[in-house]
């Protein structure tokens, strides 16, 4: 797929793994399309018919509107599905992505997943390693929560309680 932006194209290539586990998308992206998409979000935020709005920093504007960034919103989101694979929410097993700490533990939950370690510096961005420290740092009663609609609301008092919890 090409997306053309003023004059510069830009070649992303998506890779969808259908079947099994709708919703896991791999990408690669030239440029920054994330900054494009947070731009169109700026632009919302400031528009004239969200009144008292416009005067305000971007990240005022957001809290105002119960709105998150784009990289809070994917980092949530990459919790969200590793909760399902560790349910068995979905077809694919978390065993499929992760491997479990098996380790002595000391601190954190019992679903604590192993981040091995990469050489190359694009593999530390792959879903499977960059969602590992930010779900063990999850508290236990937040990962065995009893349904996802529960993880979603635990997840909601994380992102307003612990300033920077999604952010990168």
């Amino acid at each position: 797929m090409e997306v053309r932006g003023g004059s510069q194209h830009t070649d992303i290539s998506l890779q969808v793994i259908g079947t099994p586990a709708p919703g896991i998308l791999l990408f690669s992206v030239g440029t920054t399309l994330p900054d494009r998409l947070e731009k169109v979000q700026h632009r919302y935020t400031r528009n004239r018919m969200l009144q008292g709005m416009k005067e305000l920093e971007y990240l005022e504007r957001l809290k105002r509107l119960g709105l998150w960034t784009l990289e809070e919103r994917r980092n949530r989101a990459d919790l969200i599905k590793v909760f399902k694979l560790s349910s068995g929410n979905t077809a694919l097993s978390l065993e499929f992505f992760f491997d479990l700490d098996t380790g002595r533990r000391i601190r954190g939950h019992s679903v604590k997943l192993h981040k091995p370690h990469c050489h190359k510096d694009i593999r530390k961005y792959f879903f499977s390693l960059r969602v590992v420290n930010r779900w063990n740092s999850l508290p236990e009663e937040v990962v065995l929560s009893s349904s996802i609609n529960s993880f979603k609301s635990h997840l909601q008092r994380i992102g307003e309680t612990t300033m920077g919890f999604f952010m990168d």
